[in-house]
C-alpha cells in the first residue's frame, strides 16, 4: 500500500498557507505536542507532553450544616442569609459556602462568604457577603470552608519540586488581622506531597500575605528564595532549612536587624544604702535573700523561685563568704534559682545568702548625699556584714534606703599586671573607635553599629603636674614652652572590656529553630581617627554562647580588647553602607548574575519633616538616676568651645532604613531650664568666661550637647475606623456590646463584604470611657471591653473601633512607629503605687485619679522587655485597680516598675507594626576641625623692655602706647608651623611677613611679685593675627653678643629684663607681633614685675572641612523609650481632652460638631492654651471647618460647608486637624510652651430615607389593574442636609423580598428603575396581565453606590411596598346595606365586607359608581344604604336607590 509520511523536522506551525499546499515537515494546527529533536529514527516524529493536574484546592476543612425546615423562613435567591436547621457546624467569618450536590460531591456553584453569623436560641443564622445565586431548599445541605489560596508560587525544576505561598485573608489592610492562615509550602509532584517550610502560628501573625497583593515577584538564587509582593518589605528564606526554622519578621527579611545600639564601656549598679556604719563606709540594703541548698562548683541552688536575683549581684552571707563573688547566670529549674557564680562559695548549703547590688572594687560611688565631686569609690567588700569601704572619708549625712550608684569604666591601664598579655604601648599614639556588626545564618551582615567615642583617657588623668617636693615646680608646664609639645598627652588605656549590646538573651541567638535574629557570629569592628578604613578585630561565632554558661542568660557581650592589633581590613563597599537599601516594598524582583534587582519599588519612609527639640550647652550631666553616665564612660571627652553646631535627629526601621537627618522646627524664641539657655537645632559654643577656681576645675566634668525635646516622635495616620451600631440599649457599666451593624454590614440585610474587629480595638462613642479597648470576642457580634461603660448608651447608638494613630499610612510613605501605642496612647498612670515584677508576671496598682491614663494592656499587645526589645501580653486580670499582666517574657524594669522625680508615672502597652520607625540616634554635623594648641615660653604684652645701645647703632624706639593693643611671642620648634608665615606674593628682599592664621587666646602668662605663673585667658569671640613673623634681629630685638673681654660684639635694644622675656633671644628666634583685641600677656617694663617667660597657649582657628556631613554620636534609643520620657517628664501639651465628635452628613454648614476641648498635658491636666486650627481632608484639600472659643473657657469645631456621604468619602472625607499654638504665659503647668498637635477624624453617614413613607417601614399602597405597567415613584434622599441632587445622588433601591397573598413568592413581576433587582430611581413598574390580589415587595434603599460599586461604609433601610393589583375594580372596606331612619344613621353600620367599585384606582368610591361584591363585576350592590372605610382615614356614607348597584345618593363623610 502506499505510505505517506510526514516527519515534521521543520518544527514550524503553518497557518498562513492552504492545507493542500503545507510543505513536509510543517503542520497546520497542534495541542500539547512537542517534535522529537534525537538523533534516533524517530526524529521529526510527535511526541506528547504532559499536562496540568489541580492536585489540592488548599481547603483546610469541609464542615456542613443543613437549611431550616420551616419553609417560612427559607431564603430565597438574593437573600443574604441563610438560617439552618439547629445549631450549625463549627464556622468562621471569612469561610466560602458551597451547596452539597445529589452525587454527594462537592457544586461547583460557589454561593457567597460567610459575613457574620450568631447562634441565637439554639438557631444558627449565618450572614453573606453576597446575594443568593438561587433560592435553597428545606434541609439541603451547606458545607463551609475555610478556603486558603495561592498568592504566589515558583518551580524549582533542579529539585523538582514547587514552592507554594499561602493565605486565606483577601483583604488590604496594611496589618492583616487576627485569625488569618499564612503560609509557605513545599510541593513534590512526584509524591504528591507537601511539607511546610513556613507558617504563621494561632497567636503570632507575620507573614502577613493577601491574595489582594500577589507575590509576583519570586527568584532562587542557589539555596535562598526571595520574594515580593509590594505589600511587606522583600523577604528571604533558605529552602534547605528545616520546617519551623522561620518565626518572625526579623528571620524572613532581606533587610536584617540593624544594631543600632553601640558598644559600652561602663558598667553601672544601683541599689540602696541600709546605714553608714563611718564616714567611710556603707552598709548596702540587700535585695534578694534565699536559702542556700545544693552546691556544684559555682553553681548555687536557691531553694524555691527568686525572681529578684540577677546577673551582676554580688553575694555576701554571714561568716560562710569571705570573698568578693558575682552572680554570672541565673535560671529557674523544677520549683528553684539554679545561680552561676564568678567563684566557687564555699561550703553554703542551708545558709542564708544575701544579694547585693552589683559593684565592683573601684567602682565610683554616687548617692543622693555623695555627688560626684567627692571622687569616692569602693576600695574593699566585707561580705559577711554587706559593707563597703569608701577610698577617704565623705561630707554629708546618709539617709536610710538611700537610693545608691556604682560605676566603673571598662577603660584601664595594666602597666602594674606583669600578667597582662597586650601590648602596652599599642593604643598610646592612637585614637581608635569600636563597633561591631552581626553575620547572620545566610551570610548576610548587619549594618555597622555606630562606633563608640574615641576610647581615650590621657595620661595624668590629663592634668599638668608639678614636680613635687619643695619648693613645688611646674615641671609639666615647663617641660611644655620649651618643647612646644606635650609629651604626656598620650593615651594611658590599654585593655578595654567591650560591652556589646545583643537583641535577645545570648543563648536565643544562632542558627536554630529557637533562635529569634539567626545571628551566626560578631564582628568586633576598630577604627583609627586618621584612618578610613574598618578593621576586624575578632569575630565571635554564636554557637560559642550555648557552650559558655558564663554568657547564658545575659543580653550582652563582653569582650576584652588587650590592645592587640586588628587581623583584616573590610572592603570600602561594607563601610560606606551606613543604610540599608532594601525597599520598604517592592512589586517586581528579577535576578541578574546572582544579584537581586527590585524594580516597582519604594526605596524609603517619609519620615517627619521637623521635630519638636531644642539644644543648648552645659556642663555634663552627672545625675546617675537620670542615665547620665558619660561622665564615667568618657571622663576626659568635652564638647570643643567656639563651634557651631547643629543637631540632628535621624529615625531608623528596625532593618537599617533610616530617614535623612530631621531638623528642629524653627523657634525664634529661646527658652531657659535651670542655667541651660536652649535655642532651635543650631547653637554656637562659645569660650568660657568665668574664671574657674581650682577646685571648680578639678570637678569640672567637661561640657556637652544638652537636647531638650517637647513632642513625642510621631509617624502615620490613624488606623481604619469601623463604624458600629449598637443591637439594645446599653447601661452605665456594661463590659460587653452587641452589635447589628459594623460599618457598612447590617447584619440582616445588605451585607457586601465579611466585618472585621479585633482584640486590641479603640473603642470610642457616647458613654465609653478614653482608652477603652475590645478584651475578647464573646461571639461574632458580642465583644467584651476592658473598662466598663461610664455612661448610658441608647439601641442603634454608634460606637467607632480603631483610629490609634502612629499607623502606616501606604499614601504617603510614612511608616508609622514600630511600637504603637494602644489605646489612646496616653497609658496607664501608676503614679503613687507600687509595682512588682515577678519573672513574667507584673502587677501594678492604676492610680484612679484620671480616667484619660488607663489604657490598659489586653492580650496581644506588646510591651518593652527587659532581655528583648519587646514580649507579648498573654493575659490580663484584675481585682479593682490592681491588675496582673504575664507576657511571653521579663518585661523592662526600668520602665514599669516606678519611677522616680515624676509627678507623673505612665506605662504603655503596644501594638507591633513591623516595618515603622524602631529607633532614633542623634547625630551633629561640626565643620570647624583640624586646629593647634601653640604653647608659647610667655607673650609679651606691649614690645619687650628697651634701651638705648652703648655704642652707636641704628636704633628705633618701640612705641610707648601699644600695651594691651600689641603683643610679642617667640615661635620655634613645632609653633613655626603652626602658625605659618605667608610666603607667597612677597619680594625677594622681605625679611618679615605676616600669617593668615587667626589665633585664640586660651592661657595667659603672668607675673605675680615677681613670680611667673599663668592663667585662663576669656578670648570672647575675637582673635589676634600675626602681623609680622621674622628673626629677632630682623624685629630690631637681638640679642646682645659679648667677647671675651665683655665688649658687646652685637649690640642690642632691649634692657636685660627685655632680652629675658624672650626666651631663648640668643638663637635668634622668630618673633611674632601680633594685633591684640584685648590684653593678654605680662608686661616687659624693666621693673621687678617685669615678664619672665611661662607657659603660655593660643589655639589657631580651626580648618573648615570641606565634607558637608553629619557625625553619629552615641545617643541612640528606642523611640518608644523616648517617648515614655517625654510624655512622663514633660508638662506642655501632649494631647486633648475628650472631643467629642458628632459630624455627619446630617450637619449643616454652621453646625458646632465638637465638645468645648483643651490641650492637655500627660498627667490629663487641662491648660490654658491659645491655639489655632489647620484641617486637610483625605484629597489633600482644606476648609470647611473653623475653630471657636478661646484659651480660657475653650474650643470646639463648627462646620462652615455641607457634607454629604458618597463613595470613596472613607477616604476624601477624613480629615486631620493640626492645630499650633502655645500655652498662655503665667496659666500654670508648661507655661509658654509651643506646640503642635493633631488628631484625625471622619465624617459619618446616615441611614438614607424614602419621601414622606406612610411609617418607619411601610410605604403607602398601591392599587393597579393587572395590565398596568407603571406604578409610582418612590423617591428618597441619602441623608445629607442639602437641597438638590447632591442630597438624592449615590442611591440604589434593590427588590430584597416578594409575598404575595402572604407567602414568599420569587420576583419576577416587579421592576424598579427598570430591572428586576435593582435600580438607580425608585420607579416602580410591574409586567402586564399581573395575578390579581395583595402583594408585598420588600425594597431596600442603599447609599454610596456609584453605579458600579459599592462604597465602604454605605448605610441601608428595608421598607414595604404594599401593591394590590385587581381586574378593574378597586377593592374597598364597607358594610352590608341597611335602611335607615334618620339621614346619617348610616354612620352606625359595622364596616365588615370587602366590595369593589368601578372607579379610579386608589380612590374612594365616589357619585356615579358601580359597586359589586365580586371583583368580576357580576354581582351588583342591592339598593341600601353602605358605610365604607376611607383611604385617607375615617368613614363615609352612600346610597344606591336603584337596581344596577350605581352610587345615586348620598356621598357623605361620617362625623
Amino acid at each position: 500500500m502506499p505510505e505517506i509520511k510526514n516527519t515534521f523536522l521543520a518544527s514550524k506551525m503553518n497557518k498562513d498557507l492552504d492545507d493542500r499546499l503545507i510543505p513536509n515537515g510543517e503542520y497546520r494546527d497542534a495541542q500539547n505536542i512537542s517534535v522529537g529533536k534525537s538523533e534516533d529514527d524517530d526524529i521529526g516524529s510527535l511526541e506528547s507532553i504532559l499536562g496540568n493536574a489541580c492536585v489540592t484546592d488548599f481547603v483546610d476543612s469541609y464542615r456542613s450544616g443543613y437549611v431550616t425546615q420551616d419553609e417560612n423562613l427559607l431564603p430565597a435567591r438574593g437573600d443574604y442569609k441563610i438560617i439552618l436547621n439547629g445549631v450549625g457546624p463549627l464556622i468562621r467569618v471569612g469561610d466560602d459556602v458551597y451547596t452539597w450536590s445529589q452525587a454527594g460531591q462537592l457544586s461547583t456553584a460557589y454561593i457567597s462568604k460567610v459575613a457574620w453569623f450568631e447562634t441565637v436560641s439554639g438557631i444558627t443564622t449565618v450572614y453573606l457577603s453576597e446575594p443568593l445565586p438561587t433560592f435553597l431548599i428545606e434541609n439541603q445541605q451547606i458545607i463551609f470552608t475555610r478556603p486558603i489560596r495561592v498568592c504566589g508560587y515558583y518551580s524549582d525544576e533542579a529539585r523538582s519540586r514547587m514552592y507554594v505561598f499561602l493565605t486565606d485573608y483577601t483583604g488590604t489592610e496594611t496589618i492583616q488581622p487576627q485569625g488569618h492562615i499564612n503560609a509557605i509550602y513545599t510541593y513534590t509532584p512526584s509524591a504528591n506531597t507537601f511539607t511546610a517550610l513556613v507558617f504563621d502560628s494561632t497567636n503570632k501573625l507575620f507573614l502577613n500575605f493577601s491574595t489582594a497583593s500577589p507575590i509576583t515577584g519570586v527568584s532562587l538564587i542557589e539555596d535562598l528564595l526571595f520574594f515580593t509582593d509590594n505589600r511587606n518589605q522583600p523577604r528571604k528564606i533558605n529552602v534547605t532549612r528545616p520546617s519551623g526554622y522561620y518565626t518572625n519578621e526579623d528571620s524572613i527579611s532581606v533587610a536584617k536587624y540593624n544594631p543600632f545600639e553601640p558598644i559600652k564601656m561602663i558598667r553601672t549598679a544601683a541599689g540602696n544604702i541600709a546605714s553608714s556604719p563611718a564616714v567611710n563606709t556603707l552598709a548596702l540594703a540587700v535585695i534578694a535573700t534565699g536559702t542556700a541548698g545544693a552546691i556544684v562548683g559555682s553553681t548555687l541552688t536557691i531553694t524555691g523561685l527568686n525572681y529578684n536575683i540577677k546577673p551582676g549581684q554580688v553575694i555576701g552571707s554571714a561568716t560562710v563568704i569571705t570573698t568578693y563573688i558575682k552572680v554570672v547566670r541565673v535560671i529557674y529549674q523544677s520549683g528553684n534559682t539554679i545561680v552561676t557564680l564568678s567563684a566557687a562559695p564555699g561550703s553554703v548549703a542551708t545558709n542564708t545568702i544575701n544579694f547585693y547590688p552589683g559593684f565592683e572594687i573601684l567602682s565610683s560611688v554616687v548617692s543622693t548625699t555623695i555627688g560626684y565631686e567627692q571622687y569616692l569609690y569602693v576600695s574593699a567588700w566585707t561580705p559577711s556584714t554587706g559593707v563597703i569601704s569608701l577610698n577617704q572619708f565623705f561630707t554629708g549625712t546618709i539617709v536610710a534606703n538611700e537610693p545608691i550608684n556604682f560605676l566603673i569604666s571598662t577603660m584601664t591601664n595594666k602597666d602594674s599586671v606583669t600578667s597582662w598579655p597586650g601590648d602596652p604601648d599599642y593604643l598610646e599614639t592612637l585614637f581608635v573607635r569600636f563597633s561591631y556588626r552581626f553575620q547572620y545564618d545566610d551570610g548576610e551582615y548587619s549594618i555597622i553599629a555606630p562606633f563608640t567615642q574615641i576610647a581615650y583617657i590621657p595620661k595624668q588623668q590629663g592634668y599638668f603636674i608639678g614636680s613635687g617636693g619643695s619648693p613645688v615646680t611646674a615641671k609639666d608646664e615647663e617641660a611644655a614652652y620649651r618643647s612646644t609639645i606635650v609629651e604626656w598627652m598620650e593615651n594611658n588605656v590599654q585593655d578595654i572590656e567591650l560591652i556589646i549590646p545583643l537583641p535577645d538573651i545570648a543563648e536565643n541567638l544562632g542558627e536554630s529553630n529557637s533562635s529569634t535574629y539567626k545571628i551566626s557570629s560578631i564582628d568586633i569592628l576598630y577604627k583609627e581617627s586618621d584612618s578610613n578604613n574598618v578593621k576586624v578585630l575578632d569575630n565571635i561565632e554564636s554557637s560559642s554562647f550555648n557552650s559558655n554558661a558564663l554568657i547564658q542568660g545575659l543580653d550582652y557581650y563582653t569582650y576584652n580588647y588587650q590592645s592587640r592589633k586588628p587581623y583584616k581590613t573590610l572592603p570600602t563597599v561594607q563601610t560606606t553602607r551606613v543604610y540599608d537599601m532594601v525597599p520598604t516594598r517592592a512589586l517586581a524582583q528579577e535576578t541578574s548574575g546572582n544579584r537581586i534587582i527590585y524594580g516597582n519599588f519604594v526605596n524609603q519612609h517619609t519620615p517627619p519633616s521637623t521635630l519638636n527639640y531644642q539644644i543648648g550647652i552645659a556642663a555634663k550631666q552627672n545625675d546617675v538616676n537620670e542615665g547620665y553616665t558619660n561622665w564615667v564612660e568618657y571622663p576626659n571627652h568635652s564638647l570643643k568651645q567656639n563651634r557651631n553646631y547643629q543637631v540632628g535627629f535621624v529615625l531608623s526601621d528596625k532593618f537599617g532604613r533610616q530617614s535623612s537627618v530631621i531638623l528642629s522646627s524653627i523657634n525664634p524664641t529661646e527658652t531657659t531650664s535651670g542655667s541651660i539657655i536652649y535655642g532651635g537645632s543650631t547653637v554656637y559654643s562659645p569660650y568660657n568666661q568665668t574664671t574657674l577656681s581650682r577646685d571648680q576645675i578639678a570637678t569640672w566634668t567637661g561640657d556637652a550637647l544638652q537636647l531638650s525635646i517637647s513632642s513625642i516622635i510621631s509617624s502615620g495616620t490613624s488606623s481604619p475606623q469601623i463604624q458600629v451600631t449598637l443591637d439594645g440599649a446599653l447601661a452605665t457599666g456594661a463590659t460587653q456590646i452587641k452589635v447589628n451593624h459594623i460599618g457598612a454590614y447590617d447584619l440582616s440585610k445588605g451585607i457586601v463584604t465579611f466585618p472585621s474587629f479585633e482584640i486590641g480595638m479603640l473603642v470610642k462613642g457616647t458613654g465609653v470611657d478614653p482608652g477603652t479597648r475590645i478584651k475578647s470576642k464573646i461571639s461574632p457580634s458580642t465583644f467584651e471591653i476592658n473598662k466598663p461603660l461610664i455612661g448610658s448608651a441608647a439601641d442603634n447608638a454608634g460606637l467607632s473601633l480603631g483610629g490609634i494613630s502612629n499607623y502606616p499610612n501606604i499614601s504617603t510613605g510614612e511608616p508609622g512607629l514600630y511600637a504603637i501605642p494602644s489605646g489612646t496612647g496616653t497609658g496607664f498612670n501608676i503614679f503613687g503605687n507600687t509595682a512588682t515584677i515577678q519573672g513574667n508576671v507584673y502587677v501594678f496598682t492604676l492610680a484612679n485619679s484620671n480616667s484619660t491614663l488607663t489604657n490598659i494592656p489586653v492580650p496581644s499587645d506588646i510591651m518593652r522587655g527587659e532581655n528583648k526589645d519587646y514580649v507579648t501580653v498573654q493575659s490580663v486580670s484584675n481585682v479593682g485597680l490592681v491588675y496582673t499582666v504575664t507576657t511571653s517574657g521579663p518585661i523592662n524594669s526600668k520602665y514599669y516598675l516606678n519611677r522616680v522625680n515624676v509627678t507623673i508615672d505612665c506605662k504603655y502597652s503596644y501594638t507591633l507594626n513591623p516595618t515603622g520607625w524602631y529607633s532614633y540616634k542623634i547625630v551633629v554635623r561640626q565643620q570647624e576641625q583640624e586646629y593647634y594648641n601653640v604653647y608659647l615660653p610667655g607673650i609679651v604684652n606691649g614690645y619687650p623692655d628697651q634701651i638705648a645701645p652703648t655704642s652707636p647703632v641704628s636704633f628705633i624706639d618701640f612705641p610707648t602706647d601699644e600695651d594691651n593693643k600689641t603683643a610679642n611671642m617667640v615661635l620655634f620648634n613645632d609653633n613655626i608651623n603652626k602658625v605659618p608665615r605667608d610666603l607667597s606674593e612677597v619680594g625677594p628682599e622681605q625679611k618679615q611677613f605676616r600669617s593668615s592664621v587667626q589665633l585664640s587666646g586660651r592661657v595667659q602668662n603672668k607675673m605675680t611679685l615677681g613670680v611667673a605663673s599663668n592663667l585662663q585667658y576669656f578670648p570672647g569671640i575675637n582673635t589676634d593675627t600675626a602681623i609680622s613673623i621674622s628673626t629677632a634681629t630682623d624685629a630690631n630685638m637681638a640679642f646682645e653678643v659679648l667677647d671675651n673681654s665683655g665688649t658687646p660684639q652685637l649690640y642690642s635694644t632691649l634692657s636685660a629684663s627685655g632680652q629675658n622675656s624672650l626666651y631663648q633671644l640668643d638663637t635668634n628666634p622668630l618673633i611674632a607681633r601680633l594685633s591684640t583685641s584685648s590684653a593678654i600677656g605680662a608686661i616687659s617694663d624693666g621693673s621687678a614685675a617685669t615678664m619672665k617667660p611661662f607657659l603660655a597657649i593660643y589655639e589657631t582657628e580651626p580648618t573648615d572641612s570641606l565634607l558637608d556631613i553629619y557625625w553619629e554620636t552615641t545617643t541612640v534609643g528606642v523611640i518608644s523609650d523616648l517617648n515614655s520620657d517625654i510624655l512622663n517628664t514633660f508638662d506642655g501639651a501632649v494631647g486633648f481632652g475628650p472631643i467629642g465628635w458628632t459630624l455627619d452628613e446630617s450637619k449643616g454648614d454652621n453646625d458646632i460638631i465638637t465638645n468645648v476641648f483643651k490641650a492637655r498635658n500627660s498627667g490629663g491636666v487641662d491648660l490654658q492654651a491659645t491655639m489655632s486650627m489647620s484641617v486637610v481632608d483625605g484629597d489633600g484639600q482644606g476648609g470647611g471647618f473653623e475653630l471657636v472659643g478661646n484659651s480660657t473657657s475653650g474650643y470646639s469645631i463648627k462646620t462652615t460647608k455641607f457634607f454629604t456621604y458618597l463613595n470613596g468619602s472613607n477616604i476624601s472625607q477624613v480629615f486631620t486637624f493640626t492645630f499650633t499654638g502655645t500655652i498662655d504665659i503665667g496659666s500654670g503647668p508648661g507655661s509658654g510652651e509651643p506646640f503642635t498637635l493633631s488628631f484625625t477624624e471622619s465624617l459619618a453617614n446616615i441611614v438614607p430615607v424614602f419621601d414622606n413613607p406612610l411609617s418607619g417601614i411601610n410605604l403607602p399602597t398601591i392599587f393597579t389593574l393587572p395590565s398596568s405597567i407603571v406604578l409610582a415613584s418612590r423617591p428618597a434622599k441619602n441623608g445629607a442636609n442639602i437641597g438638590g441632587g447632591i442630597a438624592t445622588s449615590q442611591l440604589r433601591w434593590r427588590l430584597t423580598g416578594l409575598t404575595f397573598n402572604g407567602a414568599t413568592i420569587t420576583n419576577n413581576i416587579f421592576s424598579i428603575g427598570g430591572d428586576l433587582v435593582e435600580g438607580q430611581n425608585g420607579n416602580l413598574t410591574k409586567t402586564t396581565g399581573t395575578a390579581q390580589g395583595d402583594y408585598v415587595l420588600q425594597i431596600t434603599l442603599e447609599d454610596c453606590w456609584d453605579g458600579a460599586t459599592q462604597g465602604v461604609g454605605f448605610k441601608s433601610i428595608v421598607v414595604n411596598q404594599p401593591i394590590t393589583v385587581s381586574s378593574n375594580f378597586v377593592k374597598f372596606d364597607c358594610s352590608v346595606g341597611g335602611t335607615i331612619i334618620a339621614v346619617g344613621a348610616a354612620c352606625n353600620f359595622t364596616v365588615n365586607q370587602e366590595y369593589y367599585h368601578d372607579g379610579a384606582v386608589g380612590s374612594d368610591p365616589v357619585f356615579g359608581d358601580i359597586v359589586y361584591s365580586d371583583a368580576l363585576g357580576q354581582n351588583p350592590l342591592p339598593p341600601f344604604y353602605y358605610k365604607f372605610n376611607k383611604l385617607a382615614g375615617g368613614t363615609g356614607y352612600f346610597s344606591i336607590s336603584g337596581n344596577a348597584g350605581e352610587i345615586d345618593g348620598y356621598v357623605t363623610d361620617c362625623p
